[in-house]
């Protein structure tokens, strides 16, 4: 254990090199998973490849877009913030004054990591200028360490270098930077403490989001709790693509055909580079491949002794067509998804689109619930900075964080339903919220409207007004 001046207890060192070695121990099958997103399959490697004969290998990377379009559906539009009272409709411009310099498509790029590995964590931390930061953090680059009970203790952070070792050669090192609520533990590779510093968030600056609130283990000698893409359609992908490659080799291979001789005289005895003929292992002359090319022409003397055809190779088409539709079938129905390249036989309104989305928007849910507990945190920090610099003092709880899916929708149907809703039943607010293409928050729409409200009231200007009754009194 560490301890600062005065006795304080800091960190147990058994416990961060428990969560390093189970870092450690998981690493390989996360990076499994992003090697499949980026298309580096097991089939595709395991097969043999043969001298002269077409090695053809075909990618089908259905996870990558799997994985992408479930993030778009559930992270393409902006992240609509309300304040649930009064006061913290003030807190709703620091948020997005603050969590602007993230980036444009920074919860995007978030959700994709998220939705590839099911699991995903933020650091939030204040840079050399003072700035509020974030940065997203993949199970390939930390850990988060939990109680009993379940709730976080510490997160560690694992960073590589490159050093010289006594070899003087250079070597990828390993550094360990911990989280907890209070400070920044810097470590090297042998654990040995380098740094310390404050980080002043007021909290542990480092939040979770697990989707469906599990996470992969194999505690009980099995894959467990792994709800990813990656583990639902690896063997379907590795099929696919090993179906595609076997019928891309077979055509390459043979161009459907094989040339057969017969009676047309010996083939003629191979040679090498001097001239002398080569022997097998028992003495007898290896013959050169009747190859033709070249648009070589086959004569013959006697059509009844001597002859040539062609030895086609009848492929089932029918079959692997089949075969692979089915795959594919399976891929989209056991991620939930539809397969938006196929023509739909009528109904093509929003409404109908919508309603194959059915399946899909149930489960983006689980993507958004594990979102928002990590931009949850993040409003969290952000209060706890703005208190720091004394610029105001919001609770995190009366900010409320609402997803809109990314798919399609029908606005003509929509504004129609919003019409037909009593001011009595549905705030005004409230309706705004449901049209998709308000992004943002619906205050600063509100905002919007009551400025174009105010520049359209005609302006009377009293001072000509006065000058006009003075002239009428004048006149009398």
């Amino acid at each position: 254990m560490f301890y600062l001046a005065g006795g304080e207890f800091l960190v147990d060192i058994g416990n961060i090199k428990e969560t390093y070695k189970d870092f450690k121990k998981n690493y390989d099958y996360y990076k499994k998973i992003d090697k499949y997103y980026y298309g580096n399959t097991d089939k595709l490697h395991r097969a043999n490849s043969l001298p002269n004969r077409s090695n053809a290998r075909i990618y089908t990377n259905f996870m990558q877009k799997i994985v992408d379009t479930e993030a778009q559906y559930s992270f393409g539009n902006k992240v609509t913030y309300k304040a649930l009272d009064e006061k913290h409709k003030e807190a709703l411009k620091y948020i997005d004054y603050y969590f602007k310099p993230l980036g444009a498509g920074y919860d995007d790029i978030a959700g994709k990591k998220l939705v590839e590995f099911h699991l995903g964590y933020e650091i939030k931390y204040i840079n050399a200028k003072g700035q509020f930061r974030c940065k997203w953090v993949s199970p390939l680059e930390g850990s988060m360490a939990y109680d009993s009970y379940g709730d976080p203790q510490f997160f560690i952070y694992v960073h590589t270098k490159k050093e010289l070792n006594e070899k003087n050669e250079y070597e990828i090192v390993d550094y360990i930077d911990v989280y907890d609520n209070d400070y920044v533990y810097y470590f090297d590779d042998k654990f040995q403490l380098l740094d310390t510093k404050a980080h002043n968030m007021g909290c542990l600056p480092v939040s979770d989001g697990v989707i469906d609130g599990v996470k992969y283990t194999e505690k009980n000698g099995y894959i467990e709790g792994d709800k990813t893409v990656y583990r639902t359609i690896k063997s379907l992908q590795d099929g696919l693509e090993q179906n595609l490659s076997d019928i891309v080799q077979e055509i390459t291979d043979f161009h459907n055909a094989i040339l057969k001789t017969f009676g047309i005289g010996d083939l003629m005895d191979l040679t090498d580079e001097d001239g002398n003929v080569i022997l097998d292992s028992y003495g007898n002359p290896i013959k050169k491949p009747p190859i033709q090319y070249d648009n070589d022409t086959l004569y013959f003397a006697d059509k009844d002794k001597q002859d040539a055809q062609w030895l086609i190779k009848e492929i089932n088409d029918s079959f692997i067509k089949n075969t692979r539709d089915d795959i594919i079938d399976l891929i989209y129905v056991l991620t939930s998804h539809i397969n938006v390249n196929e023509k739909m036989q009528s109904n093509t309104s929003g409404i109908a689109l919508r309603s194959r989305l059915q399946e899909l928007e149930a489960k983006c849910k689980a993507n958004e619930y594990a979102m928002e507990n990590i931009i949850r945190a993040r409003i969290e920090c952000l209060f706890n900075f703005l208190r720091l610099k004394d610029i105001g003092d919001f609770d995190p709880n009366l900010i409320d964080i609402v997803f809109t899916p990314c798919v399609p929708q029908d606005i003509t149907t929509l504004a129609d339903v919003i019409s037909k809703i009593p001011h009595e039943v549905l705030s005004n607010e409230t309706k705004r919220g449901m049209l998709p293409n308000v992004y943002g928050n619906v205050e600063l729409e509100q905002k919007r409207i009551d400025r174009e409200t105010e520049a359209s009231k005609p302006v009377v200007d009293l001072d000509q007004y006065m000058t006009h009754e003075e002239d009428e009194n004048n006149e009398e």
